[in-house]
């Protein structure tokens, strides 16, 4: 299953009346403070992003949109939704470039009940390309550098999809790894 995939089954979920629900990440700052200087700073940057409408969106915009949601508890579709969690790294992070994730291992694999933190970085040209992804916690993982934890590649990627799907699908391939020996709970890959 691709991201793609994955983004389609998401709506048919959301169009059945799933839940979507998500941990909500510290932030400090409000929201619509944040939303005017990214706006500002935007006219700047020369980025965009599009939307399924066709419409050309700044990647600040679409940046915005996804903290929202992920401060307001969406954003992560079920069978997700409470395993998944996400938000800027640092409040004052203008650039909205630098974020923190959390994710509990699936359920009926030996991951289950395991937190796993990573690191998710939007560069200049997200969403044109997906975020990069590295984990914090360590896992034996296929798709998973095992010196550095970083994710290798998101498949299907395009520039509809989220940092929350991008998670959804990690934590989808993580059944697959649960299968390999793993580290001990709790080491960490910068150890």
């Amino acid at each position: 299953g691709s991201l793609a995939e994955e983004q389609g089954r998401d709506r048919k979920a959301r169009g059945r009346g799933g839940l979507r629900r998500l941990g909500r990440a510290p932030l400090g700052r409000t929201f619509s403070r944040r939303r005017s200087k990214a706006r500002a700073g935007e006219a700047q940057e020369g980025t965009s992003s599009s939307m399924s409408s066709g419409v050309i969106v700044p990647r600040s915009f679409k940046l915005l949109e996804e903290l929202e949601q992920a401060e307001k508890g969406g954003g992560v579709p079920p069978p997700h939704g409470g395993f998944v969690s996400y938000g800027l790294a640092d409040p004052e992070d203008m650039s909205l470039s630098y974020w923190n994730a959390s994710i509990i291992g699936p359920h009926h694999t030996s991951l289950v009940d395991r937190l796993f933190t990573l690191n998710v970085y939007c560069d200049e040209n997200y969403p044109d390309t997906p975020p990069h992804v590295s984990f914090v916690s360590k896992i034996n993982m296929p798709g998973v550098d095992p010196r550095t934890g970083e994710v290798a590649n998101m498949p299907g990627w395009n520039r509809d999809l989220s940092i929350g799907q991008c998670l959804c699908y990690i934590r989808e391939q993580m059944k697959r790894a649960s299968k390999l020996p793993q580290p001990e709970e709790g080491a960490r890959f910068d150890d």
